[in-house]
């Protein structure tokens, strides 16, 4: 028996070199599918997720980085990205930065490969957003805040719809009802409530 294990380890090769690699483009946290434009299927959805801080949309086939959002520079660390939502049809999305800010990015109609271009950005809560989702028309984003909050925005106006201070610690989920015609958000809390506000 000792004999055949040596025997088919020697037949193995000693060198190895590497035939690709690709950046790391997760850290943990949130990561989402985002759906295609152009076309039914997945082929051409991306990863979006969370990367120290930051946010990359990666080929979900290759795994090569598309994009980076934010090119952060050294002095520009003080804000940094703590969350997004994926639009639920269209390439965009909305980050939320640790200075309480909504920026909104809708794809370059100018390139061909994936891009986006910073739109609107809103002062949305005075402390962290914890999480946040689009509702399933793509027209209403979610936050959920370290202040107790949570908030509907209309993205594409740039204005609160509606302001729900009922939970007594922070807001640390938050989700839309996926039917369209039943208009609910569901906010969970740090107080171990879950509340349901139509």
């Amino acid at each position: 028996m000792s004999g055949s294990l040596k025997q088919s380890t020697d037949l193995l090769s000693k060198a190895w070199k590497v035939s690709s690699s690709r950046e790391p483009f997760y850290s943990g946290g949130k990561v989402s599918l985002s759906s295609s434009s152009d076309s039914e299927s997945k082929d051409g959805a991306c990863l979006v997720c969370m990367h120290e801080e930051n946010v990359k949309v990666v080929d979900w086939k290759s795994g090569e980085v598309l994009l980076t959002l934010l090119e952060v520079s050294e002095e520009e660390v003080s804000d940094v990205v703590v969350s997004f939502a994926v639009h639920p049809v269209n390439f965009e999305l909305v980050i939320a930065t640790s200075a309480g800010l909504l920026r909104h990015y809708a794809q370059d109609p100018e390139k061909e490969v994936k891009s986006l271009l910073m739109g609107r950005s809103i002062k949305a809560h005075a402390l962290p957003i914890l999480s946040m989702c689009y509702d399933p028309t793509g027209t209403l984003v979610a936050t959920g805040s370290t202040d107790r909050t949570a908030k509907i925005w209309d993205i594409e106006k740039g204005y609160c719809t509606h302001s729900f201070r009922d939970h007594s610690e922070s807001v640390s989920l938050v989700h839309f009802h996926p039917d369209p015609m039943n208009l609910r958000l569901v906010t969970a809390s740090h107080d171990c409530t879950v509340k349901c506000f139509d």
